[in-house]
């Protein structure tokens, strides 16, 4: 019962959709007052944010680009079946299975399947579609938002700000591939607007519109709803408080106010069947593991100012692997905020009042946001990370630039304002300037390196092979959605990978137990369900090549059976009598489970009940103002500026501007060049450092650039030593150079960009310090013998030795 409510709540949302004021159209040939000239501005100015799908098939190769490829594969396979809405992956773990789909959001996955079936798209075109119809989803919904709030101008700067912030369109969309988190980004101003048309207008429609969108997020990423849900909430708490404080106004705004927060409670409660199991059966995974991967440590991952302030670098396609993951928001996403502030602060003073009765106190709120989450990227929030153990899972401090990237696109928007009172030449030039500065300066960021995924091949066979290499193992890094019962994950089953790569039915029980003179034939299968007839010669313990897991039964003639998980692997075991039987091995409800069904049918009845009660009676709403059609100096700077976009970019999008090329053996992006060799097969040809003056305890970023004339099939790891000449007194290790392991991805045709973060020692004296790069592997030491590892000899420019490490600079240590 509860798995047909997901489907409900798709069917009802589509109808909704179909009903409302979204689905209205252009007609060419009706009446052309439905078009929205801003909304159609905004959708061809984002269309640059594509140019790298449309130079490259397939994907490139962000970090998490295989992951999401092989999961879209395995929700079709269980489409395939008939199975609309799994919650195992029957295909991950080497056949094993896994309840991925039971813990993460499966929105991005429901998507790229409809894609599938509609469209007849493959996985990785599929996962292209998703990709730019989230960047179509941002720049238009932040559009429409900012232009309740302050017009369709501001809307159309609110709008390009946002979709090109480096982190959006760069690093969430290309760099690493994070497709669900993007899905997120794209719905949160769709929810802003939501909330900010009901509270002008509490209608059955605006009402039943949140309840949707609100859903929806829930569905389409774990971590990010819950953040922008919270951000959400505090928004429209925020606007109201100030409000209640006058008591001619508390009587408009309580009412309003409290609609918005029903319909995202609704809408929380009608997504119930996704979260409320994740946070009654976490013990069920090893959702731990989240937080206690070295990679994935949150210590790790904070932003320094510098760094979010800084300009888009130009990419070399000389580099192996050149997809670096910035961490930025923009220079014009800066300026532009901090303009749109200020001008809105000189308004505010002088008495100017827009329409729109809040725009004032939801800028003010906007900016607070930003700052919080500014503050909380940077090092210095780590007490803060330390003693609240829930932000921990966040993982990433930097996945907050995500929301201060939208904070900053609406502050940045109120420009719209100011420039709307100019006369009819300067509000051109500045309209055209304005509109033009995010699409130019992104122009860096169309050019995306390390483009690999050009086809792949993502049939079950082809996925259980890098299972079977230990790559991709259940698609995550720290085994999360691992079940409670799997201490280690078992070995390949050699016929079971055979059975599924012949398709279904795929046959799980494993005969080598069954007693001599017993046979067995499988009846029915699916990916949650499997039957057999089984004739036993004798008792005999049963095993299911199937990890066991909350909701996974046995039947053995109708009769429910003891489920015993095998140790260390957790399959399913389970004692079988002598005789003539029935089998019957399913994936089956739990009280959680049944609880979420229930709390989302309630949910779903009382947004029916809502809505008809708001047809039935007039709620108190504010006066909904008019939003003015785009005066023609703005149209003209909007069309200006947008022709001035596109003449850059045909301009400037090429190599040696957009993006160097290094030739082999040459790395033209490094602030210092130099060469040194190591063993004959290895160079280091440069190295950027962050600075050459440094007080104690302070960081320190050192990029090195390797380069590997040959091939060579012996892996090194990799070390910077700070030192004096003795003993090393900070060090750097990692166990492959850049994370990228010689023997596979070096190469002749490109260099290695290696990054180390260093912190000097608090209590470093003053003076000159070395900083010595080298590698070292045990591959060529004795078996047992490694000791401090074989280091490669190290010859100058000039082909003399110099020993088994590499003096690349020195720095000064200044007094405190």
């Amino acid at each position: 019962m509860p798995g047909a409510w997901p489907h409900c709540i798709l069917m009802d949302c589509w109808q909704i959709l179909y009903a409302s004021e979204i689905m209205r159209l252009p007609s060419w040939s009706g009446n052309r007052k439905s078009i929205d000239p801003g909304l159609l501005l905004i959708l061809a100015l984002t269309l640059f944010t594509v140019i790298p799908l449309l130079r490259n098939p397939g994907l490139p190769n962000g970090p998490d680009v295989l992951y999401h490829s092989y999961r879209v594969a395995e929700m079709n396979r269980s489409w395939s079946q008939g199975l609309l809405f799994p919650t195992w992956a029957e295909g991950f773990y080497l056949g094993y299975g896994s309840p991925l789909f039971h813990f993460y959001a499966r929105l991005t996955y429901v998507i790229t399947g409809l894609f599938k079936v509609v469209f007849g798209l493959d996985a990785l075109n599929a996962l292209r579609a998703l990709l730019a119809l989230s960047l179509l989803g941002c720049s238009s919904g932040m559009y429409l938002f900012a232009k309740r709030r302050f017009g369709r101008l501001s809307g159309i700067i609110a709008g390009l700000l946002y979709v090109y912030s480096p982190y959006l369109m760069y690093t969430e969309a290309y760099a690493r591939g994070t497709y669900p988190e993007l899905l997120s980004f794209a719905l949160f101003p769709w929810l802003l607007w939501r909330v900010d048309a009901l509270r002008d207008k509490p209608s059955p429609a605006n009402f039943l519109l949140l309840v949707l969108v609100q859903s929806a997020l829930i569905n389409a990423h774990n971590l990010m709803a819950l953040v922008l849900t919270g951000i959400t909430v505090a928004w429209i708490t925020f606007e109201a408080i100030p409000q209640h404080m006058n008591r001619e106004a508390s009587r408009m705004a309580w009412r309003p106010a409290a609609w918005s927060l029903l319909a995202m409670a609704l809408g929380i409660g009608a997504a119930a069947t996704f979260w409320l199991p994740v946070v009654l059966e976490s013990d069920s995974v090893h959702l731990q593991n989240l937080t206690v991967a070295g990679l994935l440590d949150y210590r790790e991952a904070f932003v320094r100012l510098p760094d979010l302030l800084a300009a888009p670098p130009i990419h070399d396609a000389g580099a192996i692997n050149g997809l670096s993951e910035l961490k930025i928001l923009g220079v014009a996403q800066w300026m532009l905020a901090l303009l749109g502030l200020a001008a809105t602060a000189a308004l505010y003073i002088r008495g100017y009042r827009s329409l729109h009765p809040q725009s004032f106190l939801g800028v003010l709120f906007f900016a607070i946001i930003a700052l919080a989450m500014l503050v909380l990227v940077m090092p210095a929030s780590l007490p803060i990370w330390d003693s609240l153990r829930p932000i921990q899972f966040l993982q990433f401090p930097w996945r907050l630039l995500g929301p201060v990237a939208a904070c900053l696109a609406i502050i940045g928007g109120t420009n719209g304002l100011w420039l709307e009172k100019l006369d009819l030449r300067p509000q051109i030039s500045l309209v055209a300037s304005l509109v033009a500065l995010p699409i130019v300066l992104a122009i860096p960021l169309f050019f995306v390196p390390e483009w690999r995924h050009k086809t792949l091949d993502t049939s079950i066979e082809a996925y259980h092979a890098e299972e079977a290499a230990r790559r991709q193992l259940g698609t995550t890094f720290t085994g999360e959605y691992r079940p409670r019962h799997v201490h280690s994950v078992p070995d390949p089953t050699a016929h079971l990978l055979l059975d599924y790569a012949d398709g279904y039915p795929v046959d799980k029980l494993n005969h080598s137990v069954l007693p001599a003179g017993s046979d067995a034939e499988l009846i029915h299968n699916s990916p949650q369900s499997h039957e057999w007839r089984i004739e036993a010669s004798n008792d005999f313990v049963a095993e299911i090549y199937n990890f066991y897991w909350l909701g996974w039964r046995v039947e053995i003639d109708g009769r429910p059976v003891e489920i015993t998980p095998s140790r260390h692997h957790g399959l399913i075991t389970f004692l079988v009598a002598s005789g003539e039987h029935n089998i019957r091995v399913y994936l089956g409800s739990t009280p959680a489970r049944d609880l979420a069904g229930w709390v989302s049918l309630v949910a779903m009845l009382l947004s029916v009940a809502a809505a008809t009660l708001l047809r039935r009676r007039r709620a108190t709403a504010r006066p909904y103002w008019q939003i003015a059609p785009l005066s023609r100096a703005s149209t003209a700077g909007l069309l200006l500026g947008g022709g001035i976009a596109l003449l850059c970019v045909l301009v400037f999008f090429q190599e040696g501007l957009a993006w160097h090329h290094s030739p082999p053996g040459e790395a033209l992006p490094a602030q210092y060049r130099v060469r040194f060799t190591l063993d004959d097969s290895l160079q280091v040809l440069g190295y950027d450092l962050s600075a050459d003056e440094l007080r104690p305890g302070a960081h320190l970023r050192l990029r090195v650039y390797w380069y590997a004339p040959e091939e060579i099939d012996v892996n090194f790891s990799s070390f910077l030593h700070l030192s004096t000449g003795g003993p090393p007194l900070a060090q750097v290790d990692k166990l492959h150079p850049a994370g990228r392991a010689i023997s596979e991805w070096w190469g002749p045709e490109g260099y290695i960009v290696d990054t180390y973060e260093l912190r000097l020692p608090g209590q470093l004296a003053a003076g000159e310090y070395q900083l010595i790069v080298g590698l070292y592997t045990c591959e060529l030491m004795p078996a047992n013998d490694c000791g401090n590892g074989y280091r490669p000899r190290v010859s100058d420019e000039t082909g003399e030795v110099i020993g088994d490490s590499v003096p690349l600079t020195s720095i000064r240590v200044v007094a405190g």
